[in-house]
């Protein structure tokens, strides 16, 4: 048996590479690269979380045995992209791990995952080693960082704003999320920006990101102090 082991992947003599060619059939052919997303067929992933259709996945590693043959090895090491429904499943199932008491749990629900859009991912550091006969096709998971130089989305394409770490010591294991926590400003609802529902507007006065029905609230009390005053 090789004797390089990694996540259950034994790697002796086996060489990590950029990229590589992967012929599906005769006539079609994928090249895959650090960095790039593919689509994972989800029969073959082991994974349980429940899933009706393939599983995105983010490519972070690739080794190759370098056989010359049609019968070349290659496997992908990928973090996977999560749906906030397939995520909230994992940290069910994980809760005590991560010391989450229920009412945490269900906090994060509310205040988080409700409120992505419906095509929206979480990437996580959640990661396997797969054969790469598991690829279905490639695919393109947009970014949206709400910034000023913002690429464009198209409609029903899928697209992340956060990653999920989960770290893990000798002594506990928690979860660390990063990305643009846009919130809507105004007292009372600081709530996430979810891009299916909500419309947002700038206020360069106040610089901050303030939602067009809180604004319009806000606006009809303002203007309800103003008469209080004049009468």
């Amino acid at each position: 048996m090789p004797k390089k082991k990694k996540s259950g992947v034994y790697f002796d003599k086996w060489t990590a590479v950029p990229n590589l060619t992967y012929q599906i059939t005769k006539k079609k052919a994928l090249t895959l690269e650090l960095g790039t997303d593919v689509l994972i067929t989800c029969e073959n992933t082991g994974k349980t979380e429940s899933k009706t259709s393939d599983y995105y996945g983010h490519i972070i590693e690739i080794w190759t045995d370098m056989q010359t043959t049609e019968e070349t090895l290659a496997v992908l090491h990928v973090k996977w992209y999560y749906t906030s429904n397939s995520l909230l499943e994992w940290i069910k199932k994980r809760k005590r791990s991560f010391n989450l008491p229920t009412e945490e749990v269900e906090k994060i629900q509310r205040r988080f995952l409700d409120r992505l859009g419906s095509h929206e991912l979480v990437l996580t550091s959640d990661s396997d080693y797969i054969d790469i006969q598991t690829v279905s096709s490639l695919c393109q998971v947009y970014q949206f960082d709400d910034s000023a130089t913002q690429e464009f989305i198209p409609n029903n394409m899928a697209y992340f704003r956060y990653e999920l770490d989960f770290e893990r010591t000798m002594t506990e294991s928690k979860l660390a999320l990063t990305g643009p926590f846009l919130r809507c400003g105004l007292d009372g609802c600081f709530q996430l920006y979810n891009p299916d529902v909500d419309t947002q507007q700038y206020c360069r006065w106040c610089n901050i990101w303030v939602h067009v029905q809180c604004l319009e609230v806000a606006s009809d009390v303002i203007d309800s102090e103003k008469k209080k005053k004049i009468f």
